[in-house]
């Protein structure tokens, strides 16, 4: 219950929407059956680092990661409310995680797949990002100028002040700019 008393107090007004769900999913899926029927002035550090351990043996150091960051904050807060005298997570350790996921594709099949013109409207979504370098999650604020698009920076923090970045456009999008301008108002979901 405080795990969640916590997510919507102190981190739902400062994350996206969509962290706010991850953080609901990771505390649903763990750490809500971990701590089943033990309260949060019971927690000791040899139960966040059994958590943590079970959750590493499974080859899950992401999870592993983003759950300790979550406990960090969860009992720090406790600790500041006063239900907790000591922070259970101050000697839990995990080895960081480095990330092998997100494999560039193969330059040949980037090329084989350019070589032809775009068909449809994932073709065309595909093309822009490709020849912009923008993140897929930021297609639908592409604006066309004089030969730029501007596109609101997807990387930033909720409460701040949005950013944009003004990109030339590539000579080999010029010819399908009209198809790419209704293909990214359609939802790029």
């Amino acid at each position: 219950d405080y795990a969640f008393h916590y997510l919507e107090t102190f981190k739902k007004p400062n994350i996206c929407e969509e962290n706010f769900k991850n953080h609901i999913s990771q505390i649903k899926n763990h750490i809500a059956p971990h701590f089943d029927g033990v309260l949060i002035s019971q927690v000791t550090a040899t139960m966040c680092q059994q958590l943590l351990n079970k959750v590493l043996q499974e080859g899950k150091g992401r999870l592993a990661e983003d759950l300790n960051s979550l406990l960090k904050w969860i009992c720090e807060a406790a600790l500041s409310d006063g239900i907790l005298t000591v922070n259970p997570m101050a000697n839990v350790k995990i080895p960081k995680h480095f990330r092998t996921e997100g494999k560039q594709i193969p330059v040949q099949i980037m090329a084989q797949y350019l070589a032809k013109s775009p068909e449809n409207r994932s073709d065309y979504c595909i093309w822009l990002i490709t020849y912009s370098g923008i993140r897929p999650c930021e297609l639908k604020t592409v604006i066309f100028d004089n030969g730029f698009m501007t596109i609101k920076n997807a990387k930033q923090s909720r409460n701040k002040k949005p950013t944009f970045r003004r990109i030339p456009i590539h000579s080999a999008l010029l010819p399908y700019i009209d198809e790419i301008k209704k293909s990214i108002t359609m939802n790029t979901d």
